[in-house]
């Protein structure tokens, strides 16, 4: 059964326009569907609201989608630490987190951690992922139960290289977010300091 039409989908696609109707007979079986509405966790609708996909068309916000994947997290859980390496990026779907910067003051033989920032719902982090040389600049906590929308940042940037306006708005909304947590960052050691 062919309900959805995939072997002239197959057929018509530049991988496999070249095969026999026998041979797409053998691969359109292991095919599955998937309609763009078909979004059980919401994602489309969190990416969206997310200060750095908000400038993005539906079209373009269809094309992320797909390398989404769901993560719980438990209150103080650790999503990843300063100085590891980072291939994920992150939108918050519900709860929040803490971003946490490793310093030592200059009279202190031990090192502590200062409270940077706290996020909530619709804001990223995780955004090293998508700079080289890809080493998360801060701890990510949660803080209490919290959901999130990871996006693997090597099929992220491929996607974004290969959607010239969508990679140009999410690289124009990176560098406005930068910006705002130096900001934010810089206000916090003004206080400590």
């Amino acid at each position: 059964m062919n309900q959805y039409g995939w072997h002239n989908h197959l057929q018509g696609s530049e991988l496999f326009n070249t095969l026999s109707n026998a041979e797409l007979k053998q691969i359109w079986p292991l095919c599955t569907h998937r309609t763009c509405d078909e979004d059980e966790y919401g994602w489309h609708n969190h990416l969206q609201g997310s200060e750095l996909f908000n400038t993005l068309s539906n079209a373009e916000l269809k094309q992320i989608w797909p390398l989404c994947t769901h993560r719980t997290c438990d209150e103080d859980e650790i999503i990843h630490n300063q100085g590891e390496h980072s291939d994920a990026l992150y939108v918050i779907a519900d709860g929040a987190v803490t971003l946490l910067r490793h310093v030592r003051e200059p009279d202190m033989t031990e090192n502590g951690e200062v409270a940077i920032d706290i996020l909530q719902a619709s804001r990223v982090f995780g955004w090293s992922s998508l700079i080289r040389p890809s080493v998360h600049t801060a701890t990510a906590k949660a803080v209490g139960k919290t959901e999130l929308i990871a996006i693997d940042a090597a099929a992220l940037k491929f996607t974004l290289e290969n959607n010239p306006s969508a990679g140009f708005k999410v690289m124009l909304k990176l560098t406005q977010l930068l910006v705002s947590r130096l900001r934010e960052a810089y206000s916090v050691f003004d206080a400590i300091l």
